[in-house]
């Protein structure tokens, strides 16, 4: 036999040199795929975003934003003299499917302070769940209309609208206002973000004041009345209305806000940001890491029906001058991944990331991991981004240990691991790209792995401000929603370039939002079936409100999850106890569908009806 030696041999060299490049390749950005600009508006000073995008079991994507002036959704157009709410359904095969739009009350417009700003997005079936905030005498959603709570145009009151999705079209179903009355000089306040569960819809933010109504609920500041309270909510959709079933307030002496949250079943996640020296979350409290210092927090609740009751909260920032201010969570398995922006030095964990100096408002991306034990959670790493300007995280998805970050930076240059991405529109005098970046978490450590950017670049523009505003992902893809703003007054009608990759439109206008696409076979992969385990039997199936699943002897026992038609967990069942041989799954609440059923031998499909 021929023996060849591992340092002549050059054909060995091309295979070592290949494996190289194949593992460089892997880390590379997937690239765009698809961009849609599903808004046009060629004439006058329209005022268009696009943000908080939610997604359905179907695969349709929905986005919430402001229109004023000339836009149009497919083939739906408006033209609008004052600032109003829009919500669209969009189809990435088909393009725009419906839109709805909110308004102000008789006669509104943009000098009389009037406006109604949406701020959060959720999908529950065919059920979507907009909340936000309005000012002006009154609000309309379809036939409902609702109240100023204080001095019209003066005071701003949080609001909850349901939108029924019939398919092809869509009408809002009812509207309600948070809070009893109130007066501008005693409160303030804002509802940041929204979730929803088939147990009930979470709206989360904060209030100024010594108490805050919310339903029947009267919430107390726990600190100085003129600081922010946190507050957290659960709505119960009837059908045709929606009322407050329980509120809670939770944080400390100075000023602190809820910014996120993320619902898996019954239990809610909230993030945010205080400055109190000990916040307090029902029993729960997490003691001081600064001194007046924005820090971070996350906490869990559990929806016990009638009330919530908080588990835990943990919190992270620095004790040195520093402002860290989450805004974004991601929930995979026990995994809770938070991301947001910081200035100064922050800690999450073991994890140190690089000091931000106090200049000219500078603040870097993080994105950080907890690992929720039940009774508590702490933070395993954190990772740091940015450039050397002001940068900004708009959405925040995780799949599998795949974590995805989306937002804008305005500095020439900004890194996110080995990747450098450069800002087409410096040196610009106000100038922000959109960027997409995926990191890896590995269990005690992240990394990133890849980033790419897109944006517009208008005309003469002296400003090209572009942002991502949120993520959501989809079977092999995810999708990135966001807006492209440039300022070009030299040129009428004015057009914008939005580039992202290879996908290049130039249309009239602005102010455009986007919806863009990139490949992942990664994402939501289906795992792999082992021979050697035994599987799984269920019945009945379809099942209406129960099902059982059999586990045969020598089974390997986990927690019992099912997934929807996305691979997104909406329901997590306890770990069967050793020597159990069926175990009854509770379905009760679950829209009709198609669901698979992981954790015990084979993935298997069930059928609800």
């Amino acid at each position: 036999m021929k023996h060849v030696s591992i340092l002549s041999d050059g054909r060995l060299a091309l295979f070592i040199f290949l494996l190289l490049m194949w593992g460089r390749a892997t880390a590379q950005a997937p690239g765009w795929s698809q961009l849609a600009l599903p808004l046009s508006s060629a004439t006058g000073a329209p005022s268009i975003i696009a943000s908080a995008p939610a997604q359905d079991g179907s695969g349709n994507i929905y986005i919430m934003g402001m229109t004023r002036g000339t836009s149009t959704f497919g083939s739906t157009s408006f033209n609008l003299p004052q600032t109003d709410t829009y919500v669209a359904k969009w189809n990435p095969a088909s393009g725009f499917v419906w839109v709805v739009r909110s308004g102000g009350g008789a006669g509104s417009n943009d000098l009389d302070n009037s406006y109604i700003r949406p701020s959060s997005l959720a999908v529950q079936g065919n059920s979507v769940y907009v909340g936000g905030l309005y000012s002006g005498a009154t609000a309309t959603f379809g036939t409902t209309v609702l109240p100023n709570g204080g001095s019209a145009y003066f005071t701003s009151n949080s609001f909850v609208a349901k939108i029924a999705d019939a398919g092809a079209s869509a009408s809002f179903g009812w509207a309600t206002r948070l809070s009893f009355t109130q007066t501008a000089a005693a409160t303030a306040f804002d509802l940041h973000t929204l979730g929803a569960s088939s147990g009930g819809v979470y709206a989360a933010g904060y209030f100024a004041g010594a108490t805050f109504a919310v339903g029947g609920t009267m919430l107390t500041n726990s600190g100085n009345a003129g600081n922010g309270e946190i507050y957290l909510a659960k709505l119960i959709d009837a059908g045709t209305s929606g009322s407050v079933n329980w509120a809670q307030a939770a944080g400390g002496l100075y000023n602190d806000q809820a910014t996120a949250v993320a619902v898996r079943g019954n239990t809610v996640y909230l993030t945010g940001f205080t400055n109190s020296p000990t916040a307090t979350f029902g029993g729960a409290s997490a003691p001081a890491i600064g001194t007046f210092n924005p820090n971070a927090f996350v906490a869990r609740l559990t929806d016990n029906g009638p009330a919530g009751t908080f588990n835990w909260v943990t919190r992270a920032g620095s004790t040195a001058l520093s402002n860290v201010q989450p805004n974004a969570l991601a929930l995979s398995g026990t995994s809770v991944y938070v991301a947001g922006r910081y200035t100064g030095d922050a800690t999450f964990g073991s994890s140190s990331l690089p000091t931000v100096p106090f200049t000219g408002g500078d603040l870097n991306v993080f994105v950080a991991k907890l690992t929720d034990a039940g009774s508590s959670g702490s933070f395993q790493w954190g990772l740091a981004a940015g450039s050397a300007k002001s940068d900004m995280v708009g959405g925040l998805a995780a799949s599998g240990n795949s974590v995805y970050v989306g937002g804008s930076f305005a500095g020439p240059a900004a890194t996110f691991g080995p990747t450098v991405l450069t800002n087409p529109s410096q040196p610009t005098v106000q100038a922000s790209a959109v960027y997409l970046a995926k990191c890896t978490d590995t269990g005690a450590s992240g990394a990133w792995a890849w980033a790419q950017q897109g944006g517009g670049v208008n005309g003469n523009a002296t400003i090209n401000s572009d942002v991502a505003n949120g993520i959501v992902l989809g079977a092999g893809r995810g999708y990135l929603v966001g807006t492209l703003f440039g300022l070009d007054n030299t040129v009428t009608p004015p057009t914008t370039v939005a580039t992202f990759g290879s996908q290049v439109q130039t249309v009239p206008g602005n102010i455009h939002p986007f919806i863009v696409t990139w490949l992942d076979n990664t994402l939501l992969a289906a795992t792999p079936a082992v021979a050697a385990r035994p599987a799984l039997s269920l019945w009945p199936n379809p099942a209406h409100g129960t099902a059982t699943v059999h586990l045969t002897a020598g089974a390997e026992v986990g927690p019992l999850l099912l997934l929807d038609n996305l691979g997104r967990v909406v329901r997590r069942f306890a770990i069967p106890a050793i020597g159990t041989t069926d175990a009854r799954l509770d379905l009760y609440g679950l829209p009709p569908g198609q669901y698979v059923l992981r954790g015990v031998g084979r993935a298997q499909h069930l059928a609800v009806e």
